[in-house]
């Protein structure tokens, strides 16, 4: 069942492998106590049935002694008088002296009394049972008078039998429970370790739980595989993608400076058309510097050099590049927060930053504004972009990250890369960043750099 590579280990070393952290004392502390009040509970369900049975008991001893015991009486009264009768005439018949008789009579007596009462131990009968309860009320004797005295005893019995099954089944309960417990612990632990691409060894046990330790141990393979295939694709995409982009890049280098030569022998036909040229070709220059730089984000070769960065002059200086555009189109760009500063790489997070604004500024209308506002608090350090443009529609919001995706109210020059290089920057320094609709109707995207 897919078990070869898990048989080389055991449970021991399992629990004893680093990788694998075992249960904290709090829990086993907690579950300590909770073993403790499962036990009580156990004694105090067990002891209530123990103390009826006990009572239970009582009542049927006594009340079966006191139907045999009215029973016998019965009987005896009935064959004592015939075997008295027997007695006399035996007696009577006899020719003896008056004295040796009276010596006889003590004997006749005890043999009687033995006659009698082997004849009613002998045949006695339930048709004996009225005769003998009337005569033992005749003499006090009731149906519950000894019940007193059997039931301490049966009370202890019962109660000590029953507080036995109630513990071992306890006990078996709890055993059982524990190892239901060591093997999901074991299956967490083999879990959080295959998330972090540690996962090792897997223990076999033929048990409850063996199914879906086939079915866990086949997920965490075919995640694994997949995983590998998926950064695969993913590395030789990048470098598929920085390759166009270096192809692409001379070229256009070569077309500005072409360019710049037509310039020089413009004539008033071809200045229309050459400043088309030249816009167009500062597009592909953009979007060539865009794919290199997501294409070095993906592959995990930047190192982000941290320094302290006031959130003003950081807006700011992310803007610069802007203020042409924005002056344009008459778009006011409106910075509010306190004077704070994060630790972030300058460069990039200026990148990152450029690409939100722009987003805005491409769906803000002319005369319209951008609101940046920066909060602070213990967690994190929080940047609000707010356009006044027409928010975004439910089907974007889920892939307006993604790649190369273009939404509903996208520019025709825009290539769908600008949010997603954002995100990435973000994300590879420890920060999120989301987008939402405001009250009004909206765009904001909100950026977060955690402490």
């Amino acid at each position: 069942m897919g078990h070869d590579d898990r048989g080389k280990g055991s449970c021991e070393e399992a629990g004893r492998n680093p990788k694998y952290p075992g249960m904290k004392a709090d829990a086993w502390g907690r579950g300590c106590a909770a073993c403790k009040m499962s036990g009580i509970r156990t004694c105090i369900s067990w002891l209530l049935p123990g103390a009826a049975a006990g009572i239970l008991l009582a009542l049927a001893v006594t009340y079966q002694e006191y139907r045999s015991f009215s029973e016998f009486a019965g009987a005896v009264l009935e064959q004592g008088g015939n075997v008295w009768e027997r007695a006399e005439l035996e007696s009577g018949d006899s020719e003896k002296p008056q004295r040796e008789t009276e010596k006889q009579g003590g004997n006749i007596q005890k043999n009687t009394a033995r006659k009698v009462l082997a004849a009613a131990a002998k045949n006695r009968s339930p048709r004996n049972r009225d005769a003998g309860e009337a005569f033992l009320r005749e003499y006090g004797y009731r149906t519950w008078g000894h019940l007193w005295r059997y039931l301490p005893f049966t009370l202890g019995i019962c109660i000590v039998l029953s507080e036995t099954a109630g513990w071992c089944v306890f006990w078996k309960k709890v055993r059982e429970r524990r190892m239901q417990e060591q093997r999901i612990e074991e299956l967490t632990r083999y879990l959080l370790a295959a998330e972090r691409g540690e996962a090792a060894v897997l223990c076999r046990r033929e048990d409850m739980f063996s199914r879906l330790e086939d079915g866990v141990y086949k997920a965490v393979m075919e995640l694994k595989s997949t995983k590998e295939e998926a950064v695969r694709n993913h590395e030789v995409l990048s470098r598929r993608i920085a390759d166009v982009a270096h192809q692409l890049k001379t070229p256009i280098t070569s077309m500005l400076l072409m360019t710049e030569l037509l310039e020089e022998q413009e004539t008033e036909e071809g200045k229309e058309c050459l400043q088309r040229l030249t816009l167009q070709i500062h597009r592909l220059q953009n979007l060539v510097q865009a794919l290199l730089s997501l294409a070095k984000l993906e592959s995990h070769t930047i190192r982000y050099d941290s320094e302290t960065l006031d959130m003003e002059e950081l807006l700011e200086g992310a803007a610069k590049p802007l203020r042409e555009l924005l002056q344009n189109r008459e778009i006011r760009l409106e910075l509010s927060g306190e004077p704070v500063s994060i630790r972030a790489d300058r460069q990039w997070t200026e990148e990152a930053i450029l690409n939100v604004i722009k987003n805005c500024a491409e769906h803000t209308p002319s005369g319209g504004r951008i609101r940046i506002i920066w909060e602070d608090n213990p967690l994190y350090m929080e940047i609000r972009f707010t356009d006044s443009g027409k928010g975004f529609s439910k089907k974007d919001l889920p892939h307006l990250f993604e790649r190369f995706y273009r939404g509903e109210n996208a520019q025709k020059d825009s290539a769908g890369i600008g949010l997603a290089l954002a995100k990435l920057i973000i994300e590879q320094q420890d920060g999120h960043i989301y987008a939402k609709n405001t009250r009004d109707g909206h765009a904001c995207f909100i950026l977060r750099f955690y402490r």
